[in-house]
């Protein structure tokens, strides 16, 4: 048999079993068995990051920086780091690759997404306020996962939790403590809720928010509707009350298919009735709802949507924005108070959201 030169790779299944028969090989993303040189590079990387040793006072190394560092593809730098995710360890958050000092250490606040894969990418937003201020306060030590890699232990000290509890798959059993930021008004589990300290928005201020507006630029007599799209959310009902409470007359319209032709037949008779103003679920059926909107019957309605996800300002609508940054300041302050032994029981508390006017 000829020799096989020694490329320093061993596979996986041959090194556990004792053998030294080198795979000549290299690891490539597609390759099942994995190579004991990317074993070594996970164990590497593994013990740079819990003794900070890639760079001074930050415990997160990128994409990037791994792959020029070992020698490896984009891809596979990106799966070792989600691996090491896993453990707590290091966990991708900013959107140009960089990465938020942590701890994985078993005194910490964990905070824990959950959130649709097909929204999975709405939060980040948030996410980042929330960090930002954090390294500002530099008291707290936390580190982030995602809510599918959590598993729930006794080590975690505080839990911190941005989502909806009906898409967590996870023992809630275990929680001690916590703070959920509820920005959807979604239901607390009861065996969980006396654990919980509570920062939601007040939705019918909202409404009331998006009724004022109407109410200033129309008149108490304008005619107006409240629509939204096919997706059901939790805060719905109350942001509905609150516009009532100031536009009694106001008519809904719930459940709407996306499809442009229901939408459009709405839309025709709106335009028919003379429809001056509507409040709208999100940016995204507020888009839609525009471009069903029959141009030759009528000018478009002035437009308020609601948007949990919105920062910016909309060129075309005005926005009732929820207040990310007065939720991060109060949600790290509530987890300092806790983590210095604040034992008082836990607590809620609403915070008004603010109306973007960018109507021409």
């Amino acid at each position: 048999m000829t020799d096989m030169p020694d490329s320093g790779l061993v596979s996986e299944k041959s090194a556990r079993a004792g053998l030294t028969m080198p795979n000549p090989a290299p690891y490539k993303c597609g390759m099942r068995k994995r190579s004991a040189r990317i074993l070594g590079i996970k164990d590497d990387l593994r013990e740079r990051i819990q003794s900070g040793r890639h760079g001074p006072g930050c415990r997160f190394m990128s994409n990037q920086a791994v792959a020029n560092r070992y020698g490896v593809c984009y891809r596979t730098a990106h799966r070792l780091l989600q691996e090491l995710g896993d453990e707590g360890l290091l966990v991708r958050m900013w959107r140009s690759g960089s990465f938020l000092p942590g701890i994985s250490a078993p005194s910490h606040a964990r905070l824990i997404f959950s959130q649709k894969a097909r929204r999975v990418d709405n939060p980040q937003n948030f996410t980042l306020v929330f960090l930002e201020e954090g390294l500002r306060a530099r008291k707290i030590r936390f580190c982030v996962t995602y809510w599918n890699r959590w598993r729930g232990g006794a080590n975690d000290e505080y839990f911190v939790f941005y989502g909806n509890f009906q898409n967590l798959r996870a023992p809630l059993g275990r929680i001690r403590q916590g703070l959920y930021m509820n920005v959807e008004n979604s239901p607390i589990p009861r065996d969980i809720g006396s654990k919980l300290d509570v920062i939601g928005i007040d939705f019918r201020h909202a409404g009331r928010l998006a009724a004022q507006f109407f109410l200033r630029k129309i008149g108490r007599k304008a005619r107006v509707a409240v629509i939204r799209n096919e997706v059901d959310f939790c805060y719905y009902t109350d942001l509905c009350a609150g516009f009532s409470e100031l536009c009694p007359t106001a008519r809904h319209f719930a459940d709407l298919q996306s499809g442009r032709w229901e939408l459009g037949d709405l839309c025709k008779s709106l335009a028919r009735e003379g429809l001056e103003g509507a409040l709208i679920q999100n940016d995204k059926a507020a888009v839609e709802f525009c471009n069903a909107w029959p141009i030759s019957e009528r000018s478009l309605p002035r437009i308020v949507c609601y948007d949990p996800y919105s920062f910016a300002e909309r060129r075309k609508f005005a926005v009732v924005a929820a207040p990310y940054k007065d939720i991060a300041a109060q949600a790290l302050e509530t987890i300092r108070r806790r983590m210095q032994g604040d034992d008082f029981p836990p607590g809620a508390l609403l915070l008004k959201p603010a109306l973007i006017d960018s109507n021409i």
